[in-house]
């Protein structure tokens, strides 16, 4: 329901006319000039600030929106011994003129949870509105580098994910039909409750994909979801009984 504005009554106790403002900040620079009490005053830029941020998350979806419909799949443009994929790099270089065309932009928190995962906020913003999504992820031990080396790679592979499920950006490779023949794969939503999950049990990802039979997660079939979570949850219960 759309917010009624206050009426604006002047020293002299007349009502606006039909031709008055109706603009918060008409109103307000209306109100200023004719004296009008400080009551009034606030009521409207509360009026004002609703307003606005109702006009900027309208404005966020629309962006978003259109960001997607023009958004291409990103090819696995990188490949090691056992798998193909593509960078955080790889997807920021194709998405950021359509990123800057329509007005968004991305940033992230990064925090070091006490357990040793890593914990990234990936915040889209658009004027004054932005939306937040949250991804934790162990730090892989089983990488033979440094731990400055495995900090960094957990960063970049985060970032990649977070942003991903963000924006609902599709990162696919030509082969993954003949990887997977007619399997239908988890969305970007499991996959980030998934990682959610796998870092708050502190579980192997190189493990766990092992177990699941894919080389990364977003080729995790549907059907095999189900039991994944179920999985995880038991031993999220095991060890929040063993504390």
């Amino acid at each position: 329901m759309a917010t009624k504005a206050p009426a604006v009554i002047d020293r002299t106790g007349n009502l606006p006319t039909a031709s008055s403002p109706s603009n918060p900040m008409e109103l307000m620079a209306m109100v200023v000039e004719r004296g009008g009490d400080v009551a009034t005053l606030e009521r409207l830029v509360e009026l004002k600030e609703r307003t606005d941020k109702t006009q900027s998350a309208q404005d966020f979806a629309s962006a978003v929106s259109a960001f997607q419909g023009e958004c291409p799949q990103i090819g696995k443009d990188r490949r090691t011994d056992r798998f193909s994929y593509a960078s955080y790099d790889d997807i920021m270089h194709q998405i950021q003129p359509l990123l800057a065309k329509h007005g968004l932009s991305v940033s992230f928190d990064m925090e070091q949870t006490s357990d040793g995962s890593l914990a990234c906020t990936c915040i889209v913003s658009y004027g004054i509105h932005s939306q937040k999504t949250h991804l934790t992820m162990p730090i892989g031990k089983e990488l033979k580098v440094s731990a400055t080396q495995q900090h960094g790679a957990a960063v970049s592979y985060v970032r990649r994910y977070a942003l991903c499920a963000a924006l609902n950006i599709v990162v696919t490779s030509e082969d993954r039909e003949e990887h997977i023949p007619g399997v239908t794969t988890i969305s970007s939503e499991q996959q980030t409750l998934l990682y959610n999950l796998i870092g708050e049990t502190d579980t192997d990802l190189a493990a766990f994909l092992g177990w699941a039979g894919v080389e990364e997660l977003s080729l995790m079939p549907a059907n095999k979801y189900a039991m994944a979570v179920q999985a995880l949850n038991k031993k999220k219960v095991k060890q929040e009984a063993a504390k």
